[in-house]
């Protein structure tokens, strides 16, 4: 636990942010400082319902899964491109920087490049995260995952993305399960790389991070986050939504337990 967080007369200073809490949690319209406030309240409070050894080990085993860097070199691994080809290498870096800098991805036509390229499993891949981006239906995405994996079985980022959209519908997770985590590393999953590139990374984070998430424990999807914004600070804007949700599972939880009467 960091040392900002940690009580040192937690009688004391648990009782001032429960009362704290309870206040901030009756503002009608609060201003952005006063919600910050209850965020980092909620925060304090959470990690001070756990021993700090326990937060500490947690952190450990995320840490020590986090065992491979994030290429920030802009070179696309032939793992994520499937191909050596020049004139389609420039059309997937036009089309992950498209993505980079939230551009619409439409007009690469990615369905027809798909279609054209089989050979390819980037296509394929990238029509399904502008699916995502479309927002469409779960239920749709899982299908298209699906008849992708069939396609191209030995895929990671199709694997973890059809992984995450199955956990999203209450399924079972085909590729993760608790021995991903608990006796393995990042690298192993990627199947012994030691880099990787900042889209593989984002997607295989997704999944991850629902997968942990589906677990209901908060001080482990805590933890999952915490260590991998620790660990890759340059993806940290990419993380931040999940963060944020996270935010405010924890102030549900303090204030269910600290200050039901609010409920």
């Amino acid at each position: 636990m960091t040392e900002e967080y940690q009580y040192t007369e937690p009688l004391k200073e648990r009782h001032a942010d429960i009362e704290a809490l309870k206040q901030l949690a009756l503002i009608e319209e609060p201003s952005e400082e006063s919600k910050q406030d209850l965020l980092e309240l909620s925060n304090r409070l959470f990690l001070n319902d756990y021993e700090s050894q326990d937060i500490e080990v947690a952190r450990t085993q995320f840490f020590d899964f986090w065992d491979i860097e994030m290429d920030n070199s802009g070179i696309i691994p032939i793992e994520l491109s499937g191909t050596s080809d020049k004139t389609h290498l420039d059309r997937i870096d036009e089309i992950i920087d498209a993505l980079e800098f939230g551009e619409d991805l439409k007009s690469f036509n990615l369905n027809k490049l798909a279609d054209q390229h089989p050979e390819i499993p980037f296509y394929t891949l990238m029509n399904i995260v502008a699916m995502e981006l479309q927002g469409k239906e779960p239920n749709k995405i899982l299908k298209k995952v699906k008849e992708a994996c069939s396609v191209y079985p030995q895929n990671i980022l199709l694997a973890l993305l059809q992984d995450q959209y199955l956990i999203i519908q209450d399924k079972e997770a085909v590729l993760l399960n608790e021995a991903t985590l608990e006796q393995g590393s990042m690298s192993k999953l990627m199947n012994g790389r030691q880099h990787m590139h900042p889209l593989e990374l984002y997607i295989a984070h997704a999944a991850l991070f629902e997968f942990v998430a589906s677990k209901e424990d908060l001080l482990s999807t805590d933890t999952f986050l915490f260590t991998s914004m620790e660990v890759y600070p340059e993806a940290e804007e990419v993380f931040k939504q999940k963060s944020m949700l996270l935010d405010l599972h924890k102030l549900n939880y303090c204030i269910e337990k600290y200050a039901p009467e609010l409920v």
